[in-house]
C-alpha cells in the first residue's frame, strides 16, 4: 500500500508546486512540476507485474499478438494495434503497459489542465476515487474513457473536426463506447436542474423495479439480434448475484450534485461553460448507472463512463464558492480523499495489492 500513498503525496506535492513560487512565472518550471507527477503515475502502472485481476490476460494478448485478428467483435482495433506493433520491436510486455498508461494519464492530465484551475485537486481525486488503480484492470475501457471526454470537450466547443476523430478512436478502444456516446449527446443538451432531478427520481424508481426493467431491456436487445455475448447480463441469476447494496458511488455522485445546487449561486451557474454543463449532466447519469450497478454487472461496468466527471465537477464547485468556504471544502476533500483511498486499497477491489514489479 505504501507505494500508492507515497506516489499520491508526491503527485499532489509537485502539482501544487507547479502553481506557486517560481513556477507561477516560469513556464518551464511549471511544465516540469506537471510532467513529474505524470511520469510517477505512468511508471508505477507500467512496471507492475501481475498487479490487477486482468493483468495476465492482457499480458497474454501481447505475447500472442500474432494470433489476434485486426477486426474482431471480441477485441478492439486500437488495443490490437498496440500489441502487434510493440511486439515487433520489444520482447517484454512492460512496454505495452507503460505506453498505454502514458496514453491514459496524459489525456486525464490534459483534460484537468483544460477544465479547471484546481488541476492538482482534479488529479488528486482521480487517484483518491481509485480510478487510477481501477485503470490497472479494465484497461481498454480506460483507454476509451478519457478520449471520449476529450472528444466531447472539443465538440462542446464546436470543434467538430477535432472532437469526432477522437470519439471514433475512443470507440475503437472499447466497443461499449457506442452505447454511451448517444447519452453524452443527451447530456450535451440538458440545461435545467428540474430535468436533472427528474432523471434522479426516475433512476430510483427503476432501481426499485429492476426486474421489470431488465426483462424489458432483454426483449429489446434480443429483438435486434445483436450483442449476444451480453445476453447473460440480463438474466436474473447474474444481476441478483451482484446485489451488494454498496452505495458509495451513487452517494458520491448525488452529494456532489447537491453540493452544486446548494453551494454555487444561481448567477454563477449561468457562467458555466458548455463543457462544465456537460460534465454535471453526465454525473447525473453517473448516479443512475452506479445505483443500478449495485445490482447488475452490466451497469456496474458502464458506470465508469459517467462517474469519471466527479474529478472535474468537484473542483468546478470549489471555483464558484467564496474563498473562505472554498478553503474549508478543499481541506475536507483532501482529508476524506486520503481516507477513502486507504479504505479502497484495504478492500483490494481489482487486486492492486500486493504491488509487485517486473524487477521483483
Amino acid at each position: 500500500m505504501a507505494v500508492y500513498l507515497i506516489s499520491l503525496f508526491f503527485v499532489y506535492f509537485f502539482l501544487t508546486m507547479s502553481k506557486f513560487g517560481k513556477a507561477k512565472e516560469n513556464k518551464l518550471i511549471k511544465k516540469i512540476g506537471i510532467i513529474i507527477p505524470l511520469l510517477i503515475l505512468t511508471i508505477i502502472a507500467g512496471i507492475r507485474y501481475n498487479v490487477g485481476t486482468d493483468f495476465l490476460m492482457y499480458e497474454s494478448f501481447f505475447y500472442n499478438s500474432t494470433r489476434l485478428k485486426m477486426f474482431s467483435p471480441e477485441l478492439e482495433l486500437v488495443f490490437v494495434l498496440f500489441c502487434k506493433i510493440l511486439h515487433l520491436f520489444f520482447s517484454n510486455s512492460a512496454i505495452m503497459f507503460l505506453l498505454i498508461a502514458l496514453l491514459i494519464y496524459s489525456i486525464v492530465f490534459k483534460s484537468a489542465l483544460k477544465n479547471t484551475k484546481l488541476y492538482e485537486l482534479c488529479i488528486f481525486l482521480f487517484i483518491a476515487f481509485s480510478f487510477y488503480t481501477n485503470s490497472f484492470n479494465v484497461l481498454r475501457q480506460w483507454m476509451a474513457i478519457p478520449l471520449l471526454y476529450l472528444g466531447m470537450d472539443y465538440i462542446n466547443e464546436k470543434k467538430w473536426k477535432k472532437g469526432v476523430p477522437i470519439l471514433i478512436i475512443g470507440i475503437l478502444c472499447h466497443y461499449t463506447s457506442i452505447v454511451t456516446i448517444p447519452i453524452y449527446f443527451i447530456c450535451k443538451n440538458i440545461k435545467k436542474d428540474i430535468t436533472r432531478i427528474i432523471i434522479i427520481i426516475t433512476s430510483i424508481i427503476i432501481y426499485v423495479n429492476l426486474d421489470f426493467t431488465m426483462q424489458l431491456l432483454y426483449k429489446m436487445i434480443v429483438a435486434t439480434g445483436q450483442g449476444t455475448k451480453y445476453y447473460k447480463y440480463f438474466t436474473k441469476e447474474i444481476y441478483t448475484s451482484l446485489n451488494t447494496n454498496i452505495l458509495v458511488m451513487p452517494m458520491f455522485t448525488l452529494l456532489t450534485y447537491l453540493g452544486y445546487l446548494i453551494l454555487v449561486p444561481n448567477i454563477k451557474k449561468m457562467e458555466k461553460t458548455p463543457n462544465q454543463n456537460f460534465l454535471i449532466n453526465t454525473l447525473i447519469f453517473g448516479f443512475t448507472f452506479s445505483l443500478l450497478g449495485t445490482k447488475n454487472v452490466l451497469f456496474q461496468r458502464l458506470q465508469l463512463y459517467f462517474i469519471y466527471p466527479l474529478i472535474f465537477v468537484i473542483p468546478f464547485i470549489l471555483e464558484k464558492c467564496n474563498k473562505d468556504l472554498r478553503k474549508i471544502i478543499y481541506i475536507l476533500c483532501i482529508i476524506m480523499g486520503i481516507a477513502f483511498y486507504i479504505y479502497s486499497l484495504n478492500k483490494n477491489g481489482g487486486e492492486p495489492l500486493p504491488y509487485k514489479t517486473i524487477f521483483s
